[in-house]
């Protein structure tokens, strides 16, 4: 009996001098005092920011290969072919046309289905784009004005074809809600009530480019889900169609009777009409313009110019 508790004592002892050892990391084991890892590496903060990766510079002509020249090999047709061919095996591109040409030559490397009539889809915001660049100066600017109706108590807001007017204030830094209604509000109350006006009707002229709200060929599908919303000539920043999000039905209306409301804020009593008749703007008394580029405030007679 005495043996056996010996021998439980010193096992012990030994046990718990290995222990020691495991927890002090000087024998192997599962203990140990070190801190648990993480259960992902955490970055130390470092007070100053790490340097940049290097980033592939241009080639000195500016494009992203070096033109290969006019004395270059040209691919053969057939190798063009064979490098096309998975992806023309996939079922998406059942169909699909390919035209391979020559940039230096002009040469036709590959026409499959070439002259088949195409819908150009979403290419065709390109030569939108290009059409817009050839038609209108860089600097150009979308002009909203505010002019005087035929009677004094009258204001019409005159479209120039700018969908991103902010609501009240806008940012001169921003692309969408640049021009604020609010600025021009202010603009068109100091007007009126140098003129002793202090209740305006407020209408709507959106000649600036007639046409239909919808071009041939759209589904109902898309006005709904927010895909595309009707084309006009006014439209708030708040409120444009986007994918999912259904813009209004009359971006214009909505457009009026929210520059009425910021005109009755500032105390000048504002009921927006429909749309409809034209203004003749007799006299072409200008009240305030609203631009969608930043340009210098002057006041002559009955105009303010502000960005």
């Amino acid at each position: 009996m005495r043996r056996t508790v010996t021998a439980v004592i010193v096992g012990l002892a030994l046990l718990g001098g290995y222990g020691a050892a495991d927890v002090l990391d000087v024998a192997p084991g599962i203990f140990t005092l070190e801190p648990e890892p993480a259960a992902y590496p955490v970055p130390s903060a470092t007070p100053s920011p790490s340097a940049r990766l290097p980033l592939p510079s241009p080639a000195p002509s500016g494009m992203p290969v070096t033109p290969a020249g006019a004395s270059a090999p040209l691919p053969s047709a057939s190798g063009l072919r064979t490098a096309l061919a998975p992806a023309l095996a996939d079922a998406d591109l059942k169909g699909a046309a390919v035209v391979i040409r020559d940039a230096l030559t002009g040469a036709h490397l590959v026409d499959i289905a070439a002259d088949d009539p195409r819908v150009p889809a979403s290419t065709v915001k390109i030569i939108t784009a290009l059409a817009v660049q050839a038609s209108f100066p860089p600097a150009s600017t979308l002009t909203t004005r505010v002019v005087q109706g035929d009677t004094p108590d009258s204001v019409v807001i005159v479209a120039g074809g700018d969908m991103f007017l902010a609501p009240d204030k806008g940012d001169p830094a921003a692309v969408v809600g640049r021009a604020g209604l609010g600025e021009l509000a202010d603009a068109v109350v100091g007007s009126l009530r140098a003129r002793g006006v202090s209740a305006v009707t407020v209408r709507v002229d959106d000649s600036y480019a007639p046409g239909a709200q919808e071009a041939t060929g759209w589904p109902a599908s898309f006005r709904a889900t927010g895909v595309v919303g009707p084309v006009a000539m006014l439209g708030l920043a708040t409120q444009w169609a986007q994918d999912g999000r259904r813009g209004p039905a009359d971006p214009v209306a909505e457009v009026a009777a929210t520059f009425a409301a910021r005109l009755s804020e500032r105390g000048v009593v504002a009921q927006p009409q429909l749309r409809g008749e034209q203004d003749e703007h007799r006299g072409e008394q200008r009240a305030a313009d609203d631009q969608r580029a930043p340009q210098p405030a002057h006041a002559g007679g009955h105009a303010l110019t502000h960005g």
